[in-house]
């Protein structure tokens, strides 16, 4: 009796905390839009993503970071060089883990979404360049905000067209996906 009284509130206390916290990101989509383990890997074990961890901290220091890089990006591999596509990506997944993402308020997942989505633009405008890893963690961000914020709508629009598309060289690099997620979040989500 004693083990089926601990088993249920056990159970009650998960159910509990799945409904407790409406910030909690949902894990729906997130396998769709997932980062390898590699991908992972070689962003954490990085010198850059280390040097970011240790020296930025809160939302204001983490935003001004974001704003300030990612404007450009080098013909090619170029940009490997310059570092650039190292930092982005560094920053886009430090500040895509449910930890500081769950620490913010609404208003600024919002703000983040929308500078996120600024910064996606800007990875598909120069047809010669080739950020790969950074499309693919502001891909992840971008999922996590929405999911976050409970945009399911959207979410549920973009998991229908990876449904129903083929992606040649990968959803991350594929420009007709990025030009819907950015038309469905700028449709679909009030700033």
């Amino acid at each position: 009796m004693k083990r089926i009284v601990l088993i249920l509130s056990v159970f009650i206390g998960i159910m509990a905390c799945q409904q407790e916290d409406g910030s909690k990101i949902s894990d729906k989509y997130q396998e769709l839009f997932k980062l390898s383990k590699e991908t992972e890997d070689e962003i954490t074990s990085s010198d850059e993503c280390k040097s970011l961890k240790k020296s930025l901290s809160g939302f204001a220091q983490y935003k001004e970071y974001y704003a300030a890089h990612g404007k450009a990006y080098q013909k090619g591999y170029s940009s490997t060089v310059d570092k650039e596509a190292d930092r982005m990506a560094c920053v886009e997944y430090l500040m895509g883990q449910t930890a500081f993402l769950s620490g913010l308020h609404s208003s600024q997942r919002k703000e983040l979404l929308y500078l996120s989505l600024d910064k996606q633009k800007i990875k598909f405008e120069d047809k010669d360049s080739a950020p790969f890893i950074t499309r693919q963690t502001g891909l992840q961000l971008i999922i996590r905000l929405l999911s976050i914020e409970k945009e399911d709508a959207i979410l549920k629009a973009l998991s229908d067209y990876c449904g129903t598309h083929e992606f040649r060289y990968g959803i991350y690099n594929d420009e007709a996906f990025n030009d819907f997620l950015i038309s469905q979040i700028s449709k679909n989500c009030k700033k």
